[in-house]
């Protein structure tokens, strides 16, 4: 029988235009724009549609932005039948990906995020710092680079998105990730500064896991209807977790997506539908799903042209 996990995307792949075709055709879309906008109170609709880009990239913009993109394209797939067995979000898809699993409802999310966003982009001004891909490496020679540019000079640099198999990031001062990134590029590797405003999920944004908890303590989280994976472990929520502890960490810790995604198919998930712009996580299932030799349906939907194919096939 046929397993489905949506996967609800991560900051970075945001583009200008996102959700145009979504609010032309769908009032799903445009009724959840317009919660996004009223919670926020950010022009979320222009800054999707219109940017630009530098704009929409902005933490405090981008985190409820994306969110609203990734819940359209979900909820759009539910209205049309197609119903997810279990869900994950990278980073801030998380918080859409609580939102399928009815732990918290739209307006809950977008309060959330508007304010883990401007915290998590006042923390990158407070303690700049960078993040880049390694490609062609593994989790040890990451460690190994983070050790030596890091630990062992005095400055944070650590990695950050266990992606897949070949690809981690790491997060950090500027400093230290230069010259890591010089030095794997120097054996032979290959690396890709991101577009991110600071050094996400290491102890640089400390303040704002602090600032979080707050509110996260003081939401009202339902228990899962479905599995959601947590980035901070790989597993399915537990029932009775701490949800705001969860969170909290997480802003801190790695995103452990390869790992998610494993224990997805280790679980029955042999669908996978990423639910953003772009292929970014698609990439990564197939990458992950090709080193464990498992064979999946990988699906990703960003206009409505791709959900329709999707809902019909």
């Amino acid at each position: 029988m046929t397993k489905t996990a949506f996967l609800c995307s991560g900051q970075g792949c945001q583009t200008v235009g996102m959700g145009a075709d979504l609010l032309q055709s769908s009032p799903l879309a445009a009724d959840l724009f317009a919660i996004a906008e009223a919670v926020t109170e950010l022009p979320i609709t222009d800054l999707c549609l219109d940017g630009p880009l530098e704009e929409l990239s902005r933490s405090k913009n981008v985190q409820p932005c994306l969110a609203a993109f990734s819940l359209s394209i979900a909820e759009i797939l539910i209205d049309r039948g197609v119903t997810p067995d279990c869900v994950a979000g990278f980073s801030l898809g998380e918080y859409p990906a609580h939102v399928i699993a009815g732990t918290i409802d739209e307006p809950t999310m977008f309060s959330l995020l508007a304010h883990r966003g401007e915290l998590m982009g006042l923390a990158a001004r407070e303690h700049p710092g960078k993040m880049a891909a390694l490609l062609r490496c593994t989790l040890v020679d990451a460690e190994a680079l983070c050790e030596k540019h890091g630990v062992a000079t005095g400055r944070v640099l650590e990695p950050a998105n266990l992606n897949c198999p070949g690809q981690v990031v790491i997060s950090g001062e500027a400093d230290a990730l230069d010259d890591a990134c010089a030095d794997w590029t120097a054996s032979g590797g290959r690396c890709s500064v991101l577009a991110t405003e600071g050094a996400f999920h290491t102890p640089l944004m400390r303040s704002a896991a602090d600032g979080m908890r707050s509110a996260l303590e003081a939401t009202d989280f339902s228990a899962p209807m479905i599995p959601l994976y947590c980035n901070v472990d790989a597993r399915p929520l537990a029932a009775g977790a701490d949800v705001a502890d969860i969170l909290t960490r997480q802003i801190i810790s790695p995103v452990r997506w390869e790992d998610t995604i494993r224990n997805m198919i280790d679980d029955g998930v042999d669908t996978f539908i990423e639910c953003g712009p772009g292929k970014v996580l698609s990439g990564m299932v197939k990458r992950t799903a090709r080193e464990i030799d498992a064979e999946v349906t990988i699906k990703a939907a960003e206009n409505m042209h791709e959900i329709e194919e999707i809902a019909h096939a």
